[in-house]
């Protein structure tokens, strides 16, 4: 009953349930619509790099047999946006302070975002803990957007195979989708927007938006993950934000689900989670061994 109550708690049971009408001011969309994963950052500070510091204490041989053999961190920004995740996604699992997220922002030169990540703490830099090799996916369909991503990627000097910028839309299938060029509210604009955060393929959907949208590769997880990612080892950060499709991002991951640590995604009224309950996901996690907070 303590657990039931802390959970009412935390999501506010006890305000207006969501609706169809209002999926904005309703408890669970005001309490968990920007991921804090204070715990996971705690997690890699505290014991991850912990254990990888134990064994660079041992000799020289032995640590060089161990850096061998660590698989390298990998993690994907699905929905990347302005990046600032992905920045803090490669940061923690690879210790490297090249990841700084700072530097990213002045450098992209995109506005803050929805949940004000620009102004969060830095993951703290073990001292007494090497790099770690990593690659991480900043996966993003929006074209301004991409533009931005891409010109930071190479200001601050990224190698293409440690900071992978990808333009493309994932589903659960693959091929081709239409996706807003730029950013529009109605017909009449035209102004483009670089990290634009409310854009999904649903607008496209709209006769009068089609003469602002454009072709983008559309992949299924698995697909992606099959052409795009190097590292056959594991996935330990899956961060999927995509504007109301995540389930199709998870339902289309094939084998990628067995191979992941670690998921965030977002639950709310837009694009496909209509048609969709909670429990559906829950279930389908559950069934690969995961167990679902919020």
């Amino acid at each position: 009953m303590d657990q039931i109550a802390s959970i009412a708690k935390q999501l506010g049971l006890n305000k207006p349930a969501c609706t169809e009408n209002d999926w904005i001011n309703c408890h669970i969309s005001i309490n968990t619509r920007c991921a804090e994963r204070t715990w996971i950052e705690e997690y890699y500070r505290d014991h991850v790099h912990v254990r990888r510091s134990s064994f660079s204490s041992s000799s020289r041989n032995r640590n060089r047999n161990r850096n061998r053999n660590e698989h390298p961190f990998v993690g994907l920004s699905i929905g990347c946006n302005k990046g600032n995740d992905a920045i803090r996604i490669a940061r923690m699992g690879t210790n490297n302070p090249k990841f700084d997220k700072d530097e990213w922002s002045k450098v992209s030169g995109m506005t803050e975002g929805v949940c004000n990540q620009r102004n969060a703490s830095q993951f703290y830099l073990r001292p007494d803990v090497g790099i770690r090799k990593g690659e991480v996916h900043c996966i993003e369909p929006f074209p301004s957007t991409i533009d931005r991503l891409n010109h930071a990627t190479a200001a601050l000097g990224f190698y293409h195979d440690e900071f992978v910028v990808s333009m493309a839309a994932l589903s659960s299938a693959d091929g081709m989708t239409r996706f807003p060029r730029s950013s529009l509210t109605d017909s009449n604009s035209n102004t483009e927007d670089a990290g634009r955060e409310n854009a999904n393929i649903d607008h496209c959907f709209q006769p009068q938006m089609e003469e602002y949208c454009q072709d983008v590769p559309l992949y299924s997880l698995q697909s992606y993950a099959d052409k795009f990612i190097k590292s056959k080892g594991p996935i330990h950060v899956l961060a999927i934000d995509v504007e109301g499709y995540d389930f199709d991002v998870l339902f289309g991951a094939g084998s990628v689900l067995d191979r992941t640590y670690y998921i965030e995604f977002e639950y709310h009224g837009k694009g496909a989670w209509k048609h969709y309950h909670i429990s559906d996901v829950i279930m389908l996690l559950n069934g690969k061994g995961f167990t679902c907070y919020w």
